[in-house]
């Protein structure tokens, strides 16, 4: 599991994945990735609800599949 959501944040959108990135893996606040990205602290949030929203999205969908998948074995 731990591998596919590496694959999935590989799939994020680039915005979306250096923030997701920074905040989760740099321990950045949004004002930091903000700074560091030129964006605005809105943008950060709005990258970051994307990020966690195709995220859950993906891990639901292989969740659903493995369920499905043990239950016809």
């Amino acid at each position: 599991m731990e591998l596919q959501l590496a694959d999935y944040i590989e799939q994020l959108p680039e915005q979306a994945r250096k923030v997701f990135l920074l905040r989760r893996q740099g321990n950045l606040t949004n004002r930091e990735v903000a700074d560091q990205l030129g964006i605005s602290v809105k943008m950060v949030e709005a990258h970051m609800t994307k990020a966690m929203r195709l995220l859950r999205e993906h891990l639901s969908y292989t969740l659903v599949i493995s369920a499905t998948a043990n239950l016809l074995i």
